[in-house]
């Protein structure tokens, strides 16, 4: 699996505060045992990228298509109510809160972004341009919904 750019790390509201080492300290902070650990990262690191991908593409220069909000079929963690409300949503390029609504939200967030290719038809359910759409989830370090097995306090 190709790594995101550094661009898209950088623009990405979460990511950017982030590393590897800080989610592992974090996790090691709560008492869990490095294999946990070290298979919590491996599932993680997939839908970050690919939704770090997603964004990626879409703050190109000349960018079309979008990204949609997905919360189904992204592991075993459930969703808090603010990502469940986002699933499905679209969000097109250019949209003044691409960036902002770009998952993931936290980490252990199992919401992920899947980009439409321009011409794709569920691009017109997407935000309008002058629609701000929901507020971001961003600004939490930890997801409200711990992993199996990690204590770690409620945010």
């Amino acid at each position: 699996m190709s790594r995101p750019s550094r661009a898209a790390f950088n623009a990405h509201p979460l990511i950017r505060r982030l590393s590897g080492e800080v989610v592992w300290l974090l996790l090691e902070e709560r008492g869990v045992p490095d294999a946990e650990i070290q298979a919590f990262m491996e599932r993680w690191e997939t839908p970050t990228f690919s939704s770090l991908r997603a964004l990626e593409r879409l703050l190109a220069p000349g960018a079309q298509g979008g990204l949609r909000i997905l919360i189904r079929g992204a592991g075993n963690t459930a969703a808090c109510p603010r990502c469940a409300a986002l699933d499905g949503l679209i969000v097109p390029a250019g949209h003044p809160s691409l960036v902002a609504l770009c998952p993931p939200y936290a980490v252990n967030c199992p919401a992920r972004a899947e980009f439409l290719e321009p011409g794709d038809p569920t691009l017109e359910r997407a935000l309008a341009p002058h629609d701000p759409g929901p507020a971001s989830p961003h600004g939490e370090l930890l997801c409200p919904q711990p992993p199996p097995g990690v204590d770690w306090p409620a945010t």
